[in-house]
């Protein structure tokens, strides 16, 4: 049975109560929720692709460093909700309860009508864009950099830097090249080739980077210390 298949089965629920609990690093891909109770409940490092929620509350839910793409909320309680640091793609929010509900650091692209429900005060260093940047913004050799990682079927799998027909996903591209520029993800991004679990969002790419930035720093200082004990 594909994955996918098996998280639609185990992350389904139909009127329960899953209110206060912690989801961190779940594939609820394809899962189809209704009346279920999320209120309080952490999602953290999920993917929510092709997820349907009907009904569902989410009141005072916090969804952190997650990946929403074609995801349904219809008619949910969404009041108090916070989006962080995630990426909210193609996804639609249906007569749901949106009161209060916030987003930061959130990067939100063709999901028509949120930007009209939702008070410019609840969006904090949000970015709302009506299509995905173009892939002329960035350099050949940034661009060669990506297509090298396509043969890694982990990084495929996930949907996190390809998106249908192998596309780049080029709203990841954007952030991550916000966050460390183009010249080291030229150098470094061949270190993800190193991938060999499962994944599910940007933010498991970001931690191999920000690792990988980390050590290269402290291996300078270490070059420059020993220059200097040398002079």
């Amino acid at each position: 049975m594909p994955v996918n298949d098996k998280n639609k089965k185990a992350f389904s629920y139909s009127c329960v109560d899953r209110s206060g609990r912690k989801f961190i690093y779940k594939n609820f891909n394809k899962s189809c929720s209704y009346k279920t109770n999320f209120s309080g409940t952490i999602f953290d490092g999920t993917s929510f692709i092709g997820t349907k929620f009907k009904f569902c509350s989410f009141y005072e839910a916090q969804i952190r460093s997650c990946l929403l793409n074609g995801t349904l909320f219809r008619k949910c309680n969404l009041t108090n909700a916070l989006f962080e640091d995630s990426i909210i793609s193609s996804s639609v929010f249906k007569e749901c309860k949106i009161k209060n509900c916030k987003f930061y650091n959130c990067k939100i692209v063709c999901t028509s009508g949120l930007s009209k429900i939702i008070s410019k005060r609840n969006l904090k260093n949000t970015e709302i864009l009506t299509a995905f940047p173009s892939s002329n913004n960035y350099s050949k050799e940034l661009l060669k950099a990506f297509d090298k990682l396509r043969n890694n079927r982990f990084i495929k799998n996930s949907s996190v830097l390809f998106q249908k027909r192998d596309a780049i996903n080029t709203l990841s591209v954007d952030i991550l090249v916000s966050e460390f520029g183009e010249n080291f993800l030229v150098n470094n991004l061949s270190s993800l080739n190193h991938i060999s679990c499962d994944f599910h969002t940007l933010s498991y790419i970001k931690k191999i980077l920000y690792k990988k930035q980390k050590n290269d720093t402290i291996n300078e200082l270490g070059s420059i210390a020993t220059q200097g004990s040398i002079s």
